[in-house]
């Protein structure tokens, strides 16, 4: 039963009394977040895809039955009426969410958006006169709340270990698939027993901009569970980042302990593996006890011994490459400056510590360019009117940009504040359009030879042989031009390590599946557990033994939909089984609608191979109109317009 909103106290303060409708916005945004998770949950269990366009028609209800309601007399508005108005039923495909019992739903409300304890014991207060007193009154008690954190004094800091095994049990009772890393899949291939990998991520995040406190979490992705979200293995918090590489004992012990005795998982045994490790520069070489990348021996995968040129640079592209053997030898021992931890593990020191393209390759080389190209030295700085002109041209994208983006594209105005995100769609899509006839023509090649090894090396042909070889042999022109066209000193430790990442796309595939986009993301969620100004790894570890009580509840949902349908007409281009490109026109039921049939014009001009081949080509829209049913998409485009027509390029970063 929604409260009533009108406070009829006629002795209050009128200043202080919150207006009737802006509380009414609240609660109809409160309404609506539960309805989300009710519909969420009610979907999740089903195996066609569902078409985006019903929620927001759903959305719209829920908007036109508030737009009916009386401020006055609104609680007289019910959950059932909410149910009634949007279609649900109380049939058995609805039985999950009826079955769902008020402590867990309160447990999931609280956890999912991060509510405070004060916050929730101010709610059972509330509800609990309501529900004849059932919920506990300490919100502990609800949430299951770890009464004692082990923290533990290393490495120059407070560190709390969690485990791999919990956070890899909490994640069995989900649909188990083959990895599709190469480098598992070979070892699969050796062992008589199914495998079980975990990804593991390591960096440091500052947790104050008032100090230098940060945190050094050690995460895990379970490789077995698509979408799978990462799991904390430990936590590391301290004034700087770790003395040395101790807090990392207690995961290296457990890992060398899991690898000799397996994992057993009822009547199934499982051999254990570390698969990748995924880390920035300065946190691998950390990490592996090796030179910087600002040091003439940095490079990690070749023997290469850097110039100086007011900086290091590395101008080879062909030395003699290092190895795992090698690296647990210290054969070269200007690159080392220790021994580490990491050898420990079968892990491979070289082949399996990642370059993570995140870091790599979009907040290098892409933000590199760019800045060259806005802010740089004269001769490769563009002029005023170029820069105004690309970001127009950025500007008039943003309306054909979907859902599956987080940030619709900015002007190069506000370079210095772009993310990693808006550089990958920069150079995987918007950038072969927006800089053509405005970059002279020489950069703007070299720019698609960039474009096209990514668009590879982010694709499912990243560990094909032949597919593989073009992207390598692109990246070997594009570092080698990139020192004719912008300089030798251009050519620093990210332009260098670049022809080394399709090594990683033969170890791992699409190197989407070795990002550290979702480690980044979950460190941010870390952050956001911090409410006071204490005992941070406290606060964080409980929050976390909250979130995990109920992950297995939260995330046994078959997470199958891929591609999103939505009402917007050009975001909804996609391919179809038969090869064919498509652009929705309308549903004409919840599985089929009414498609326009994208003609193909020409390849995209000045590609360094046929755009063709990767599916990237000029389009215009026909008047032919076919009937699709939207089990037949094979994934989605993203359609921009091009001189009166269109580009259509594939989405590659949003599915594996």
């Amino acid at each position: 039963m929604i409260e009533k909103l009108v406070d009829n106290g006629k002795n209050k303060d009128k200043m202080n009394k919150t207006p009737i409708r802006t509380e009414y916005r609240r609660r109809r945004k409160e309404v609506k977040k539960l309805l989300d998770l009710i519909r969420g949950t009610n979907n999740v269990n089903n195996n066609n895809i569902v078409p985006v366009a019903r929620l927001v028609l759903n959305n719209d209800r829920v908007d036109e039955l508030f737009d009916n309601i009386d401020p006055q007399h609104s609680d007289s508005i019910s959950i059932s009426d909410l149910e009634t108005s949007l279609g649900f039923s109380s049939s058995k495909e609805n039985e999950n969410v009826t079955n769902i019992s008020l402590n867990d739903s309160l447990r999931i409300w609280a956890t999912t958006h991060n509510v405070t304890h004060t916050c929730v014991r101010d709610l059972i207060k509330i509800l609990n006169p309501h529900v004849n007193n059932i919920l506990p009154e300490d919100p502990r008690t609800l949430l299951k709340t770890p009464r004692n954190i082990q923290v533990q004094k290393v490495s120059g800091g407070d560190f709390v270990y969690f485990g791999i095994m919990k956070g890899i049990t909490r994640r069995l009772s989900q649909n188990l698939s083959d990895c599709e890393f190469p480098i598992i899949s070979k070892l699969k291939s050796q062992l008589q027993i199914p495998i079980l990998s975990i990804s593991v991520g390591i960096d440091g995040v500052p947790i104050s901009s008032s100090n230098t406190k940060s945190f050094w979490p050690i995460l895990g992705i379970l490789d077995q569970v698509k979408n799978s979200s990462p799991f904390i293995i430990g936590l590391f918090c301290g004034m700087s980042k770790p003395y040395d590489t101790k807090f990392m004992e207690d995961f290296i012990n457990e890992a060398n302990e899991l690898e000799i005795h397996g994992i057993d998982h009822g009547l199934q045994k499982f051999a254990f593996r570390v698969s990748c490790l995924v880390a920035d520069a300065p946190a691998r070489s950390f990490l592996k006890s090796c030179k910087q990348h600002n040091s003439y021996d940095s490079c990690e995968r070749c023997v290469q011994e850097g110039e100086w040129l007011g900086r290091v640079i590395l101008t080879q592209t062909n030395c003699q490459l290092r190895t795992d053997d090698s690296f647990r030898a210290q054969a070269d021992a200007d690159h080392h400056t220790g021994t580490s931890n990491l050898i420990r593990l079968s892990l491979g020191p070289v082949s399996q510590v990642v370059l993570d393209h995140m870091h790599l390759v979009f907040l290098g080389i892409t933000k590199k360019l760019l800045r060259t190209w806005v802010m740089g030295k004269l001769g490769h700085k563009l002029c005023s009117r170029d820069v105004l002109s690309i970001s127009r041209k950025l500007l008039q994208l943003r309306p054909y940009v979907p859902k599956e983006f987080q940030r619709k594209p900015r002007a190069l105005s506000e370079l210095a504040h772009f993310k990693a995100t808006e550089y990958r769609f920069f150079l995987l899509y918007s950038g072969i359009v927006v800089l053509k006839d405005v970059l002279p023509i020489n950069k703007y090649k070299h720019f698609l030879k960039f474009h096209a090894a990514m668009h590879i090396l982010l694709s499912k042909i990243a560990s094909n042989k032949q597919w593989n070889d073009l992207a390598r042999s692109l990246i070997i022109q594009f570092v080698q031009e990139a020192q004719n066209i912008y300089g030798s000193e251009f050519l620093i430790y990210n332009v260098h390590s670049l022809i080394h990442i399709c090594d990683d796309a033969m170890n791992f595939g699409n190197l989407s599946n070795v990002s550290a986009f979702p480690f980044e993301n979950y460190m941010q969620t870390l952050k956001k557990m911090l409410k006071a100004k204490n005992f941070q790894v406290n606060q964080v570890a409980k929050r976390i033994e909250e979130k995990e009580s109920i992950v297995h509840e939260r995330m046994s949902y078959d997470l199958n939909v891929n591609i999103l349908f939505t009402k917007y007409k050009y975001h909804n281009c996609y391919c179809i089984n038969d090869g064919s490109f498509v652009l929705l026109k309308d549903f004409t039921s919840p599985a089929n609608g009414d498609f326009y049939v994208l003609d193909k014009v020409e390849k995209f001009p000045d590609y360094p191979f046929s755009s063709l081949f990767i599916d990237i080509f000029v389009a215009k829209l026909s008047h032919n109109i076919v009937n699709v049913n939207i089990n037949e998409v094979k994934y989605k485009c993203l359609l921009l317009p091009y001189q009166n027509m269109y580009v259509c390029i594939p989405l590659l970063h949003c599915w594996k």
